[in-house]
């Protein structure tokens, strides 16, 4: 079995949420830039005393800014 791939660009839409509190839809690729906007404009406000936030090793998660 084989696949060829078109080399096209497709548009796609990703979704950043935490247990649906805090959605923002995007199309766009993830970086630390917007990553961060999330997690200041829309994230933190919606977090309840002794909540915390799980996240992975992906580049946008790893800075200083966030690791405050």
């Amino acid at each position: 079995m084989s696949s060829k791939k078109s080399g096209k660009y497709y548009e796609h839409t990703n979704i950043i949420a935490s247990y649906v509190i805090a959605p923002m839809i995007f199309n766009a690729s993830c970086n630390t830039r917007l990553f961060e906007a999330w997690v200041e404009q829309l994230l933190i406000k919606e977090l309840k005393p002794a909540q915390f936030i799980v996240i992975d090793n992906a580049a946008f998660h790893k800075s200083k800014k966030l690791k405050s």
